[in-house]
């Protein structure tokens, strides 16, 4: 996130940072990276350097913080599992707290989890997916080794509900903020082609369940700012996404339109991924995109970084006919 959360001090978490891992934060850095978590560089008393995010686990509403918790755990604990039990190394996975945990509550509202910092890391610039492949391949691979402990694609989108009851009351004004109004605006707009693409988005769904192909351990998010290129080689980060799900789940998004990683996954793994799932993965990026932007806009809000960034993803709803011209 741009903006620091209003509600989480430097002093909280340099707190729950000595309570969960027993060691003293002598600095700490905000870092404007991302969307959804709040993150940090800190440096301990011997130097070492951390990269700690935090997660409000409120931002769908208080009644779902526990919900929010249960999901990011399962998540973490799963990457934890593959990185130590697996032996995956490109996995950068959580640092267990002195009780074993991975992420823990900082309050009712916030959660912490810490990394290590990967020092003098670059992104890659993607001409070459190959190595992406293998990381695929293997990750997929370790399902086995996680089933019970990550949790299981039902998707299930956390704010759909929120989109649905917005595209049902744009007969009256939206008072939430400075651009409130303006996201009622274009949402009306473009309400047709919203609702035809959540009922493609449905019945894919409905063909997703129903496949022969068996579901593995994903990501979730694969993208390049995902990966970061060390010394050690190529690693991925940002493991509160991972699911077990088709193969899909991570394939539209690895492949970036290209086939080559797609191809290389399906020679190395002989498994059949469909072109359906494909585009529903794709499709629910969108959507998924469009009702978390929708909840923060429509809800109470200043002009801020943040929700100037929301605001981009509700300009790009006028682009939808283009990207699924046979959809809509």
């Amino acid at each position: 996130m741009r903006t620091r959360p209003a509600a989480l001090t430097d002093d909280q978490l340099a707190v729950a940072l000595s309570h969960g891992w027993s060691w003293g934060a002598t600095r700490l850095d905000y870092a404007p990276v991302g969307y959804g978590s709040y993150h940090w560089v800190v440096t301990d008393e011997g130097g070492t350097r951390w990269f700690v995010t935090a997660d409000d686990l409120a931002a769908r509403g208080p009644d779902r913080a526990a919900e929010t918790f249960e999901r990011l755990q399962r998540a973490l604990t799963t990457a934890y599992a593959v990185k130590h039990d697996g032996r995956l190394d490109f996995v950068v996975a959580p640092v267990a707290a002195v009780d074993g945990s991975v992420v823990r509550r900082v309050d009712e509202r916030y959660a912490v989890a810490v990394y290590p910092h990967l020092d003098d890391a670059v992104h890659p610039d993607g001409s070459d997916r190959s190595w992406l492949v293998e990381m695929l391949v293997d990750l997929h691979g370790s399902t086995e080794l996680v089933r019970g402990v990550a949790g299981v694609e039902d998707f299930a989108e956390p704010d759909r509900a929120d989109l649905e009851r917005a595209l049902q009351e744009l007969e009256r004004p939206w008072t939430g903020g400075p651009f409130a109004e303006r996201t009622r605006g274009v949402l009306a707009d473009h309400l047709p082609v919203l609702r035809s693409l959540l009922d493609v988005h449905d019945a894919w769904v409905t063909t997703a369940r129903d496949g022969e192909a068996p579901w593995v351990l994903t990501h979730g998010e694969p993208k390049l700012n995902n990966v970061m290129v060390t010394a050690a080689g190529h690693r991925l980060i940002d493991w509160d996404t991972a699911l077990v799900a088709p193969a899909a789940r991570d394939l539209w998004m690895a492949d970036a339109g290209s086939g080559e990683v797609l191809a290389g996954y399906v020679e190395q793994t002989g498994r059949r991924v469909r072109e359906t799932d494909l585009e529903l993965y794709r499709l629910r990026w969108e959507l998924a995109d469009i009702a978390s932007v929708t909840r923060v806009l429509r809800g109470p809000h200043e002009r801020d970084a943040d929700t100037e960034l929301a605001w981009g993803c509700i300009e790009d709803i006028a682009g939808l006919p283009l990207r699924w011209p046979d959809l809509v």
